[in-house]
């Protein structure tokens, strides 16, 4: 080969580098475009379902205030109580309305729906950990909570099936914050099943939840107060909370009902977890039922009350020893609201009703009677109390939530499926109640 030859060679060489590189970058710059779009299409698709969410969300949260704004103008002549359930799931939707934590939420929700709808995965976690992923479900209460707390609990089996698969897992700050937001909200889960129970009073244990909340919040923002994203959101859930059920504390709302602490003060288990002003609010409320009904019923069963049922009352309850310390680490303040109620213990009313409810403020239950439904409880002294107690019955047996109405539509539900073409009102109507009651037959 001469000189020619070669250098001609050479140059083709060169030539077919230079396209074979020119390609190699194009198709380079063309995978790094794909996969830029790829992530931003991804990203904006993310923040755009994020808003589509929070737009829910935020509609949902001012259609129920509008339904409540709409009934309490079209039913003046009556006393209608929300929902306290439907309201407190008002207040845990800020939670999925806040920005602090979308990516995480966002990433476990992909990553649970994607481990649900693959069959190897679902069944390698079910053997692995013996359960699956709860998918959240908008329509039902505390959804959210219910899909992190899964989430959390089969972490380690769920890291593996994920690594298994080579599938994405949450970082360790992700997981931190999926732990942190199950905290933070599984009191809500769990009054949210108290106070929706049908067996049970209901009604006076809205203000100890709401009590018990308000402490959470607060305990929960000041152990976290380092994280600002918690705090936040803590501090944004106690506002809404407060702001939600003022109408239940402050007399002075115009939408104010004090049968809630009316209810509290009727249960011996947390009357004293009104203070003064509060108990005030409530007897007035108490004596305002009493007088404003007939006493007809009242007054016969204060004829039949003996005086020697009566005696045997006090007499019981003067055998109860009370507690040395009634607050742990607070001693001195225990003897003081002692040394208060015992000067207090005069009673300075006159009329029967008055009288009723201030023996009753007087009296000091047994260990016995805190553990009594307050309703059984009020059933076992009703002798005792005959003005007070027709009034207490009407309070307590108040439902807090309307979940047990939606319990009857669903078992409704379930027969009106369309399976049976034969199916009358009456009928329909007889198999409910056989379906609700089925426990008593």
């Amino acid at each position: 080969m001469d000189d020619g030859e070669e250098h001609d060679h050479l140059e083709k060489d060169s030539n077919t580098l230079e396209d074979d590189d020119s390609e190699e970058l194009i198709t380079g710059i063309e995978e790094d475009s794909q996969i830029l779009i790829e992530r931003d299409t991804g990203d904006i698709e993310d923040l755009d379902q994020f808003r589509r969410e929070s737009q829910a969300a935020n509609e949902e949260i001012e259609a129920y205030d509008q339904c409540e704004h709409d009934v309490s103008i079209a039913f003046t002549g009556w006393k209608r109580l929300p929902c306290f359930v439907h309201t407190l799931q008002l207040v845990v939707k800020i939670f999925e309305t806040s920005p602090c934590f979308r990516p995480t939420l966002q990433k476990v929700k992909l990553i649970v729906k994607k481990v649900i709808k693959s069959c190897k995965a679902t069944e390698r976690l079910i053997n692995l950990a013996g359960k699956k992923l709860t998918k959240n479900c908008v329509t039902r209460w505390d959804s959210t909570f219910y899909m992190l707390s899964r989430f959390l609990e089969v972490k380690d089996h769920l890291i593996v099936v994920l690594n298994e698969l080579e599938w994405d897992t949450l970082t360790q700050m992700q997981w931190k914050q999926v732990s942190l937001t199950v905290s933070l909200l599984q009191p809500f889960a769990h009054h949210t099943n108290i106070t929706s129970a049908e067996n049970s009073t209901t009604i006076a244990m809205v203000i100890p939840v709401l009590k018990e909340l308000t402490l959470h919040l607060t305990k929960f923002q000041k152990e976290h107060a380092s994280i600002g994203g918690i705090t936040a959101i803590t501090r944004a859930i106690l506002e809404s909370l407060r702001r939600r059920f003022s109408f239940i504390f402050d007399s002075e709302k115009i939408n104010f009902n004090g049968i809630y602490l009316a209810a509290t003060l009727l249960n011996p288990s947390y009357r004293k977890l009104l203070d003064e002003s509060e108990v005030t609010v409530a007897k007035k409320f108490l004596l305002e039922m009493m007088l404003g009904g007939t006493n007809t019923d009242s007054e016969t069963m204060a004829l039949t009350c003996t005086s020697s049922s009566q005696s045997q009352y006090i007499a019981d309850n003067a055998e109860i020893v009370q507690p040395a310390k009634r607050f742990k680490h607070l001693e001195l303040v225990s003897e003081l609201l002692d040394n208060q109620e015992k000067e207090s213990d005069k009673p300075v009313s006159q009329s029967k009703e008055e009288m009723d409810i201030e023996r009753y403020l007087q009296s000091i239950p047994s260990k016995a009677d805190l553990r009594l439904d307050p309703i059984e409880y009020w059933m076992s002294i009703q002798h005792c109390y005959p003005f007070l107690f027709p009034v207490a019955c009407d309070v307590l047996s108040t439902p807090a939530s309307s979940a047990s109405v939606e319990r009857v539509f669903s078992a409704s539900g379930e027969v009106t499926r369309g399976k049976r073409n034969r199916l009358t009102d009456r009928m329909l109507e007889r198999e409910t109640m056989l379906r609700k009651n089925k426990v008593y037959i």
